[in-house]
């Protein structure tokens, strides 16, 4: 094995868990839910105002 391999993986090894924590600190998570009249609700819609979709049927 060649120095130079060493020297790529001892550079490359930290390197690739710095870039790892990094990513897993800019994870967004966007919440699931509805907004009416009221304001934002998490969580699935209320099941009294259902719209049956399309409306014509």
């Amino acid at each position: 094995m060649h120095k130079t391999y060493f020297h790529i993986m001892a550079v490359m090894l930290p390197l690739a868990a710095i870039v790892a924590a990094v990513i897993n600190k800019l994870k967004i998570e966007v919440p699931v839910g509805y907004q009416d009249e009221n304001g934002f609700h998490i969580g699935t819609s209320r099941t009294g105002n259902k719209v049956n979709w399309p409306p014509f049927w």
